[in-house]
């Protein structure tokens, strides 16, 4: 609902921005910018991923049909994976995602010095799709509703197309972004869900990574466990003292 109210918003009162008030287009304050950052609006971070790029922020069927097929996307993974998950693990996964290519994007577009804004859910819908295939990669699916194929080879087949098509095409800063997408869904299902790829060439690697990630947390456990100890032991002495 935020991706659909905020969209709407901005085509509905770009006129209003532009030509009355005399204020930049309302897709500037919320899609993510070196300008806006640098204007210290931080909410750019998250508020990009509610903003579908749209051309000169125009209503067209075009935009229309886009914003639903995403937002049918979202509704019909996220609901699944919060069944799954439960809600904390999908605002794990979805937003921390979200702020992760957010980042990177912001330090493309800072370095590059592109002014051109960055919106829209599609790396954060690349993000539940890779996390899902991790859940379910055997899972049946219809490609153009007549193929059947597994999910894990549709889903890495299709991104993997739009990282070589990117590349190809001198689209480096999608293909990087895309490529931050994918590196964070595969490191949030391996160490917070603690899955395993749908590749099994990748087992060892997802294997070592889960195992440094459990001895840490044992040691940090171990440290914090004993930091209270000694803070406990310490205030019994004080109350000892205080009351002798």
């Amino acid at each position: 609902m935020g991706t659909l109210g905020l969209t709407l918003f901005t085509l509905v009162f770009n006129a209003l921005f532009t030509q009355v008030l005399h204020l930049p287009s309302p897709v500037y304050f919320l899609s993510l910018s070196t300008w806006g950052v640098h204007k210290f609006f931080f909410w750019q971070f998250f508020s990009y991923l509610f903003i579908q790029p749209i051309l000169q922020a125009e209503i067209s069927l075009g935009s229309i049909l886009r914003l639903f097929f995403d937002l049918y996307l979202l509704w019909s993974i996220g609901t699944g994976m919060v069944q799954m998950k439960g809600t904390r693990s999908f605002a794990g996964l979805y937003y921390g995602g979200a702020l992760f290519v957010g980042l990177l994007a912001y330090l493309a577009l800072y370095l590059t010095g592109s002014t051109v804004p960055f919106a829209g859910a599609t790396m954060s819908i690349y993000i539940l799709l890779i996390a899902w295939t991790f859940m379910a990669p055997d899972a049946q699916l219809l490609l153009f509703f007549a193929f059947p194929l597994r999910a894990k080879w549709l889903v890495f087949g299709l991104i993997g197309m739009n990282l070589f098509l990117d590349f190809s095409n001198g689209h480096f800063f999608s293909f990087y972004v895309t490529l931050g997408a994918l590196v964070y869904a595969h490191f949030y299902a391996t160490l917070a869900w603690e899955m395993l790829s749908p590749f099994r060439v990748m087992h060892p690697i997802d294997k070592k990574l889960i195992y440094v990630k459990r001895k840490l947390s044992s040691h940090f456990r171990r440290k914090t466990s004993h930091s209270l100890h000694e803070f406990e032991d310490e205030t019994t002495k004080r109350y000892r003292l205080f009351r002798d």
